[in-house]
């Protein structure tokens, strides 16, 4: 059951309905007993004719009107609201919390108030997996809604944002209330009033390029020893990074073992820090955001130049800067052994073209040593011959070894 009180605007629009619905009523009712009298040859009593009378009717309509907007009068509140945030020097690509404080600096209670804080997706995501916290009310991106202040009292809404630039303004605004602001209008869109509030964003670049809402998979492949030379074995480790902002989840990576190239050492089995390793797919991976996931495989190198190649193929949510299984090497959700170079190693061996050059020189006169060595060598062939190519079982035959 609903209290009563003296500020509540719900009592004054009854009184102010009641009100003009009295006069009306006194008007019609006026007429009525006007004409009864005519019919009754002026047969009613004076107090009846007194406490009928269009005057005083019409008068006491009006002072309950005058009641009912003196009550609206006292119900008005006064709301104020500020924003703020834990990392005042928030960066792009950075996260923080920012907190919307509702003021309510009046002696009636303020219900009904709605708060809008555009969030566009281009420039702010709420991190992934946290939820708003809450002192009154309800949050649907963008508006904080039902919200429900004391007289003298506040309300807080607290949300984990994740700036995508580095030149981000975040604007919030009262939109509704059951009560009229002495000193601001909801939803007009001024700035300068009490109930709106900002946020410049200071321009904190960490120049890390990443961060955008969603996943961000980064694949790695290392070898230990860093080259497995041919007819050796090495630990091979793929590593599997999360820069997003969103747990990834269902993630497979396809890793290739050419049975000609290279084999697993049967001794030692596949370690996988998430998800399952088998036929030349590591699948069911999981990795938290800013978290990362391993594959470690025992393998044994069948040939002189070895090539391994691994990429992501299929996951849960998208991916930000890459498409898995596109077979694009320039991605971040590829990996190869050996890695492969890229441009700025490629300008570092053109700018030491000169010490090639005399590495070079130094190459020929080393093979022209070993020309000079050669021809003092011998070169010595062995031959094997037998009386009895087709030799059987339990049978014997001459075989003689020519050096």
């Amino acid at each position: 059951m609903r209290e009563i009180r003296s500020s509540d605007p719900l009592l004054g629009v009854s009184l102010f309905i009641l009100g003009v619905g009295g006069y009306r009523l006194s008007v019609i009712g006026y007429q009525f007993f006007t004409l009864k009298t005519q019919m009754d040859n002026r047969q009613a009593s004076k107090h009846n004719t007194f406490f009928m009378n269009r005057f005083n009717l019409r008068k006491w309509g009006i002072l309950v009107c005058l009641l009912c907007l003196t009550q609206l009068t006292f119900a008005q509140v006064d709301l104020e609201l500020s924003i703020s945030t834990d990392n005042p020097e928030i960066g792009q690509w950075d996260r923080g919390l920012f907190t919307l404080t509702l003021e309510n600096n009046s002696e009636n209670d303020a219900t009904g108030v709605a708060v809008t804080m555009d969030l566009p997706s281009n420039q702010v995501a709420i991190v992934g997996g946290s939820m708003p916290l809450i002192s009154s009310g309800e949050y649907s991106k963008p508006t904080w809604e039902n919200i429900n202040v004391p007289a003298n009292g506040t309300a807080t809404l607290t949300l984990n944002l994740f700036s995508k630039t580095s030149n981000l303004t975040l604007f919030a605004e009262v939109t509704a209330a059951d009560q009229m602001d002495i000193d601001s209008t909801p939803d007009n869109g001024e700035a300068g009033e009490d109930d709106t509030a900002s946020f410049p964003v200071q321009d904190v670049d960490n120049g890390d390029g990443s961060g955008e809402e969603g996943i961000d998979l980064e694949l790695r492949l290392s070898a230990a020893p860093t080259e497995v030379a041919q007819w050796s074995a090495g630990m091979f480790t793929l590593t599997l990074e999360n820069k997003g902002t969103l747990d990834a989840t269902g993630v497979s990576v396809r890793f290739p073992l050419n049975r000609s190239e290279v084999v697993l050492v049967g001794s030692i089995r596949p370690m996988a820090s998430s998800g399952v390793f088998s036929q030349s797919t590591w699948s069911e991976i999981s990795v938290p955001a800013g978290g990362t996931a391993t594959l470690e495989l025992q393998l044994y190198n069948k040939v002189a130049n070895l090539e391994l190649f691994a990429e992501v193929i299929v996951a849960d949510q998208n991916d930000i800067d890459s498409t898995p299984d596109n077979g694009i090497a320039g991605e971040d959700d590829e990996a190869a052994y050996p890695s492969r170079e890229t441009d700025e190693d490629e300008d570092e061996e053109d700018d030491s073209g000169d010490d090639n050059d005399e590495s070079d020189e130094e190459d020929i006169e080393e093979e022209e040593e070993d020309d000079e060595v050669a021809e003092n060598a011998i070169d010595l062939e062995l031959i094997m011959t037998t009386d009895n190519p087709y030799l059987e079982q339990w049978s014997s035959a001459k075989f003689t070894l020519i050096l």
